[in-house]
């Protein structure tokens, strides 16, 4: 589905503008974000359409990721943050019954302001989670200073957990903040995979891991994590919309 994003700025501030190319049925979700100040969750001031469904976020004083980070490299503590809000942003939307699956997780589309990240909700959207947050991952691993060797392998753990089915987000960054040398990482990798399912609103029940020998055995998984990185880093796809009215194919 073609998707139209760009910046409108009027009398009120400044807006991103998401437009889609068929009318999306209003239902409670639409109606939470709208009636809602949902902590984490960028404001959608206005949204309407005949035959488009046009949205717009409130992202005056904001500045995206892409742009914060367009001269500079992204640090551990960088990383962390974000992680931090994005997960306090899910837990937020958990409360209003909203489905993670809903967040665009794009460099482009998630702004900083007052010392937070604050995240694209779109009730239309409707993507795995761990889809999207791999392209986060292919950010991190972009643009994490290989200088900061703890950050870098961060980055490189976020982007491996998301080859697999369930992941557990919070379970990764608490042994990250235990244990954040190269050789702890390398020696407890395994245990940083569990079997229970990331929060979902789907009825159908979390279906069990695969043996993480056997998945790595798919995935051709080296145990040298610096190989690994090169290689991640070498054929990473350019997969960064741009903000300037232009189409993207691959939003949803």
């Amino acid at each position: 589905m073609k998707v139209k994003t760009g910046y409108e700025k009027g009398i009120d501030g400044t807006c991103l503008s998401i437009e889609f190319p068929e009318v999306y049925k209003e239902d409670y979700k639409l109606r939470m974000i709208q009636e809602n100040e949902i902590d984490g969750l960028l404001e959608l001031s206005s949204c309407g359409g005949d035959e488009k469904s046009k949205y717009c976020y409130t992202i005056t004083g904001m500045i995206s990721m892409r742009d914060k980070y367009e001269q500079k490299m992204l640090q551990s503590e960088d990383i962390l943050q974000i992680l931090m809000d994005f997960l306090e942003a899910m837990r937020s939307m958990k409360k209003y019954m909203l489905d993670p699956e809903s967040l665009l997780l794009y460099p482009e589309v998630i702004f900083y302001g007052e010392g937070q990240w604050k995240f694209c909700c779109l009730p239309q959207r409707r993507k795995e989670l761990t889809k999207s947050f791999h392209v986060l991952t292919e950010y991190f691993i972009q643009k994490t200073d290989l200088r900061d060797a703890t950050g870098v392998m961060l980055a490189f753990e976020l982007h491996k957990s998301t080859f697999y089915k369930h992941f557990e987000l919070e379970t990764i960054l608490e042994k990250y903040m235990e244990k954040n040398s190269e050789e702890d990482w390398e020696e407890e990798e395994d245990s940083y995979y569990v079997e229970e399912q990331i929060y979902t609103l789907d009825d159908e029940g979390p279906i069990p891991g695969k043996d993480i020998k056997e998945v790595k055995e798919e995935k051709n998984y080296v145990t040298s994590w610096q190989k690994a990185f090169g290689k991640i880093k070498k054929n990473c796809k350019e997969f960064l919309m741009e903000t300037n009215g232009q189409d993207e194919e691959d939003l949803l």
